[in-house]
């Protein structure tokens, strides 16, 4: 199991959850993904992203204006 970060800041929506999905595509199962992002829809973007990917959002952090999340493949 791998621990894979993407730090996503700057980045405008939709492009962090095509990184997350591009980093998704090329993990192991039972990898994580911790992604940090400043697009102010991520953390929906991410939960919608999980739905439909099948994927497991651990946890969400947010911290001001950057969201981190932490999600198994």
């Amino acid at each position: 199991m791998a621990k894979r970060e993407l730090d996503l800041r700057g980045l405008p929506c939709p492009q962090p959850t095509l990184h997350m999905t591009m980093e998704a595509n090329n993990a192991n199962s039972g990898d994580m993904i911790e992604a940090i992002a400043d697009c102010p829809t991520f953390v929906d973007d991410v939960k919608i992203w999980c739905t439909r990917m099948e994927k497991t959002l651990v946890w969400v952090k947010e911290d001001g204006t950057s969201k981190c999340v932490l999600i198994k493949i």
